[in-house]
This record gives structure tokens, sequence and C-alpha cells, in this order.
């Protein structure tokens, strides 16, 4: 997005440096950051900003967030812990995540990396990708515009491309030449091609690609479309071709198929719609054919985007909030060891257990008709019954356990009956975080459609509604950000099953579960809603005997014994 893009849109800026230089060489590019790290130096000095909120992995990122260091102005970093193996991005990624305070990532894999980094994970917070809310939101111009302002015959079908310089490779207009070569032989397809970035050699990149479009009709050549005309054509395209991360981010929510080339990408997540290929020309033309048959199109229609739902914005915005009025920002980072003793190979299948405590005859039954291990503890007749406690039925559990196995258990894990629409990776999410932390439970949350601040209430007699906490709050978006317990997933420690007390006399810690798989088993019904659901939410994730492989095999990763 240019500046223009921006003052488009009717958003005033504060301040505008000038660090453009006259090559992309890679003297110049240090030049370029010079000039920012000095006009930014004195824009902090004078401003004083509360906060910086900064995106990516650019070397013009890097220079502003060396001057905000320096300066002493905190830096919230978007996309974090991500992986790109054939380019500097990847350096300066890690650089600035060292750099900053608060860290919004786009999936858990990264989070996870963040927190490796040594990063304290109550600051780490995945939030998904904000390319994919721009991809449902962002108004788009009608086809024929878009024909219009391209010239070209958009009735056949085209692709958008994008070829940025790896910058950790040396043969880059070699590179080049081989996709164009690639293209060529495609004549029947028209190409929309947006330039490559400012990378040491985008601008011989730029001049080949011009040079190849006024020699082709089916070619059109653009150093920027904008945010909202590129969309506008993902949105008609029959596929992305290139090595942008938009191919791998934004192409997916489009439902379109993604060619992604060479290495530029090399480690970042990608759905099964990215057919990724070497930068050779026979190897681009086979992707295309492939991107454009009929059996890929089915596998990508029912694609999933690993980079989020879309509500990005809202949660980057909710949880900055929370740290500007109800917290401190400390800029003296203490760095977060991750315990590795923790997570060495075990291989003994006696560390895990697989406890069923309940008085159901037929539940029992069940279980021991399948093929996994299950420890049956027969429900007392005083744990029996809907008003008693779950943490007297999960304590003497456990306690029955100790006793049965000759074992001392660090953590118990409980994974409700009656709420069963999880994941793997939201097995895995409780934990990780348990393991990582001193809290005595962890368990799962969704995010609430009701506020207790804004917009429930309680009822008198006299059905007389009264708010249900009173505040001054006049809108739902000034009220605090809640979250529902979905008694889905729980992880205990012993000394808090061990000791009396409600759960939150102890310390308790989340993670956070898509709210549209939140479903309570009630009665028979609801066994028909959750076949429904689960084939609609986990149709790209694995049975149940699967989940109980997968599960293992992530417990036995920690040198503890759990429950």
């Amino acid at each position: 997005m240019t500046y223009k893009e921006i003052e488009k849109d009717g958003i005033k800026i504060a301040y505008k440096v000038d660090m453009k230089v006259d090559s992309s060489s890679p003297a110049g590019i240090s030049k370029s950051m010079g000039r920012a790290m000095i006009g930014f130096a004195d824009y902090f000095e004078v401003s004083k900003p509360d906060a910086i909120l900064v995106l990516g992995d650019r070397y013009e990122t890097l220079a502003v967030c060396c001057s905000a260091m320096n300066a002493q102005v905190p830096i919230f970093h978007l996309y974090g812990g991500e992986t790109t193996e054939g380019a500097i991005d990847e350096a300066v990624r890690h650089s600035i995540t060292k750099m900053s305070y608060l860290h919004f990532t786009s999936t858990e894999e990264y989070r996870h990396r963040v927190i490796q980094l040594g990063e304290n994970p109550d600051r780490v917070f995945c939030v998904g990708a904000v390319g994919i809310e721009n991809a449902l939101n962002e108004p788009k111009i009608s086809k024929k515009e878009l024909e219009l302002f391209t010239g070209l015959d958009l009735s056949n079908p085209y692709a958008v491309m994008t070829f940025h310089p790896v910058t950790l490779e040396s043969d880059l207009l070699e590179q080049c030449s081989e996709v164009l070569a690639a293209i060529e032989s495609f004549p029947e397809i028209q190409f929309i091609i947006t330039g490559a970035n400012a990378d040491c050699g985008g601008n011989d990149v730029n001049n080949m690609l011009m040079k190849y479009a006024e020699n082709h009709n089916n070619v059109f050549f653009i150093l920027s479309l904008g945010l909202t005309r590129y969309l506008s054509a993902l949105n008609y395209a029959a596929f992305v071709l290139g090595n942008s991360s938009s191919g791998l981010v934004e192409a997916p929510s489009f439902g379109i198929p993604t060619v992604n080339i060479g290495n530029r990408q090399k480690g970042r997540l990608r759905s099964e719609s990215v057919i990724d290929c070497e930068t050779k020309k026979d190897e681009i033309v086979n992707a295309i054919d492939k991107a454009l048959s009929n059996e890929f199109k089915a596998i990508v229609k029912n694609a999933q985007n690993p980079y989020g739902d879309g509500n990005t914005v809202n949660k980057v915005v909710e949880i900055i909030k929370k740290y500007f009025y109800e917290k401190e920002i400390n800029l003296q980072k203490k760095f977060y060891d991750v315990n590795f003793e923790l997570y060495k190979e075990s291989n003994t299948e006696d560390d895990i257990e697989i406890a069923l405590n309940t008085d159901s005859v037929e539940l029992v039954k069940l279980v021991q008709d399948s093929e996994i291990p299950v420890a049956y503890i027969e429900r007392k007749e005083n744990l029996a019954g809907d008003v008693v406690a779950k943490k007297d039925v999960i304590a003497d559990t456990w306690i029955e356990m100790e006793k049965s196995e000759g074992k001392k258990y660090d953590m118990i894990v409980d994974c409700d009956i009656t709420s069963p629409l999880r994941t793997v990776e939201d097995i895995k999410n409780l934990i990780e975080k348990k393991m990582s932390s001193d809290f005595d439970v962890v368990f799962s949350v969704t995010d609430s459609r009701r506020n207790p601040y804004f917009n429930m209430v309680s009822v008198n007699g006299d059905d007389e509604a009264d708010v249900v906490i009173k505040s001054k709050f006049t809108a739902r978006q000034q009220a605090p950000q809640i979250f529902d317990m979905n008694a889905s997933l729980y992880a205990y420690s012993p000394h808090y099953l061990s000791n009396e007390g409600h759960m939150f006399d102890f310390k308790c810690g989340t993670i956070f579960m898509r709210d549209t798989a939140v479903l309570d088993l009630d009665n028979t019904c609801d066994f028909e809603f959750m076949e429904v659901i689960a084939e609609y939410l986990f149709k790209v994730d694995i049975g149940m005997a699967e989940i109980r492989k997968k599960a293992m095999e992530i417990l036995y990763s920690y040198n503890n014994s759990l429950l």
C-alpha cells in the first residue's frame, strides 16, 4: 500500500521520511536504511509516541524499529515467527521480534517460534493474518472496470503474477527468464503482473518484466495495482503465480490455486491450494497445468486457509487497549527460557494413561469395544449427579490412577466428554501452555457473543431487567473483552487438585478455541448436530484414533508423567 492510498482513505499522515535512493544494490539498501533511521530518530525525539505498530519483515521496518528501540518507544509487531528461508527477511523478521514488546502472530506455530526466541508467552498472541480480513472485506471493483484498467480481455482466463528477488540467491535474472519462458507457453492466458519490491535487484526484475509486457498483448505490467485493484484481480483470477506471500496468505481465501515458485516462501505454512515448484521452465509449466486441472480445482474448493478467520483487527485492537488501559508496559524484558529438559524424547508408552471415570455401563462397553486402551474407574456414588463439582471427580480419578499405576503424575488433562469438538492442535496448545507456564489450571475459552458490562441482564420477579455489571459503557466495543469458558479442555496440576478452593483461587491460564466448535452433548439431538458440525469444521482434521496417536506423540515429547 503506497502513501497515496492511505491519504485517499482519508487518513492523515503525521510524518513522512524520504528514504529513497537511486539504487537497489546492497549498498543502496544500506544507505536507504540509514536515511530511514535518521528521519525516524528525529520524529521520535519530537513526537514521543506511546507505541508503534509494525508489520512484517522489510528492511525499511527494521530501520524504523532500530530508531524506536533507541528512543524507548514500545514496538508492537505483526507476523513474527514466520520463516522465509530464501530471503534476508528471515533475519530481519527475527531481529524485529527481539526489539518488540507485543507480538501478534498469524498462526499458533509461528507463536511458538516467537516464544522459542525468548519472548514471554503472555505477550505473544495468535490473531490470524490481516490480509485475510482485507481479502474478505475490501470492496471489489467489477471485472469490467479491471478490464478497462489493464486493457486485457478478461473474458479469457487470467493469472495474477508477482516475482520478487530471492535475496539469498545470486541467479536472479536467470530465474526471472525461466518464469517468463514458462508463461510464454500459455498464450491463451492473460497475465496481470505487478512489480517486484525494493529488495536488491528489484529494479532489474521490473525492467525485464516491463520489456516483456511491451512485446506481449496478453500481458499487463504495473509497479503496483493498489490494494483494491489487487484484491479485485485475485477475486476473478484463474490462479496466482510467483513467489509473493500473497499467494500463500490471501489467495486461498479467494478459492483459487497458487503456483508458488522457488525458495522465497520456503518454510511458510501453506494451504492445500498451493502448488510448489522449482524456478525452472518445465516445472512451472507443469504446475500451471495442474492448477488449471479439474482435479486440482476440486481440491482447492475444499482447501482451508491456515492464516485465520478474518477477524484480526478487532483482536489486535482489544489486546493493545488492554495493555494501554489495564496493564503496565515494562521495556525491561526478561528472556523467557524454554525448558528443553521437558522436551526430551521418551521411549516408553507408560508415561501416559487415558482414564474414564463413569457410572455408565453403556459408555464403558463403548470404550472397551474400541481399540483405545482406557483405564476404567467406577464413579463413586457420592460423586454421581449433575451438582457434583468437576474438581472432585477429576481429583478422584487422579488419586485412583496413582494408586493403581504406582506413579506420580505431573499433569492431568481433562478432555470433557460432553464438549468433544476439539482438534489435535487444541490439545497441543493446552499442553504446551501448561508446560511452559506456572499456571495451576489452564482451560479453553472462546470469543463471547455477549458482555456482562453491556448486553447481559438479570431479571427480578417483576420482570424488571438490570445490567449484570453496572458500567458507563454505551457501546459493546467500549466494554472490556470477555471470553466464554467452553468446557472442552482443562489441564490441572496436582497442587490444584490436592488443595481446597475454587479454581479461581489458583493461578489460571487460557488457550483460545474457535467458538463455532462449541457444542454441549445434553441429549440425543445434540449428536445429530455434532455430526453435521464436525464434518464441516474438521473435514481437514483427523479421526479419533489418529487424534490419540498424535496427542501421545506430543505428550511423549515431554519428560514428565502425564495422565
